[in-house]
């Protein structure tokens, strides 16, 4: 099924994945701390997903559980800042 895996997997490229990751993240967390939206929360939720789905994608080695896990919280990551435009623009 998903034999090649850990093919697709690349460590390196993964872990500075995170670490840029961490820095969106941090900004989000800085930006909702001064501000206090909801559409800071949902931007704050959508990179702290997207920053999960790749920390489980870089434990997940040939573990097909995590790698499904890390697709799923990305999904939803990607879902939330989605969700965050619709409510912006439904606004004006």
């Amino acid at each position: 099924m998903l034999m090649a895996l850990p093919i697709l997997i690349d460590a390196n490229l993964e872990l500075i994945t995170v670490f840029l990751m961490l820095v969106v993240v941090l900004q989000a967390l800085l930006n909702y701390a001064t501000v206090r939206s909801r559409f800071a929360l949902y931007v704050l939720s959508g990179f702290f997903l997207i920053f999960l789905s790749h920390i489980f994608l870089l434990t997940a080695g040939e573990n097909v559980v995590r790698y499904l896990i890390s697709q799923a919280l990305q999904l939803f990551g990607f879902l939330t800042l989605l969700l965050m435009l619709y409510k912006v623009g439904r606004m004006e």
